[in-house]
């Protein structure tokens, strides 16, 4: 949980596509040794297809101490990011609502632009990494059409734990991630 990366084959300069065999090979570099959890994502004639596998990359590696941090207000390049849940007390197997409000320099961020065809990228993983989901949050409007410079995602927990949640959305051509 200490690295993500959201990469799509067309993003990728070198990537080789094999059109018979219905794969896409993407040459990626990883920061450091370990074992890294891998999320793919297709869809093929409207129909969506998920999978999920395990990557050891070799060399030295080291202890890993994940930290614990539940606050809900971080700064990322410059933005900060508000999250708000609804209900405030999530529950396994009922909807819940994530509200991100961007700012910078304490003014609210109207001009999020798409990332990728979304206003932003989710993944919601669980701890042990056994649950990975990739979702989109879409920019809140007023009732009058107005941008209110809020993003809203939706998402339902299958089981209690601590979760991890990134973002993705992109500002003047820049991409920030958030967790």
């Amino acid at each position: 949980l200490e690295e993500f990366k959201h990469v799509h084959p067309e993003d990728a300069k070198d990537y080789i596509l094999n059109v018979q065999r219905n794969e896409f090979e993407i040459p990626l570099a990883f920061s450091k040794a370990g074992r890294y959890r891998v999320l793919v994502d297709a869809n093929r004639l409207g129909n969506e297809v998920s999978a999920t596998s395990w990557l050891n990359v070799g060399g030295k590696t080291s202890d890993i101490l994940i930290e614990k941090n539940l606050s809900q207000n971080k700064t990322f390049d410059g933005f900060d990011v508000i999250l708000s849940v609804e209900p405030k007390t999530p529950k396994t197997g009922e909807e819940i609502h994530l509200n991100y409000r961007i700012e910078r320099n304490g003014k609210q961020v109207l001009d999020i632009e798409k990332y990728l065809g979304a206003d932003m990228h989710l993944l919601i993983t669980s701890l042990d990494l056994s649950v990975m989901i990739h979702t989109h949050g879409l920019k809140v409007t007023s009732n009058r059409g107005n941008k209110m410079g809020e993003i809203d995602a939706h998402y339902v927990f299958p089981f209690p734990g601590i979760w991890k949640i990134y973002g993705q959305f992109q500002h003047l051509g820049k991409v920030i991630t958030t967790e």
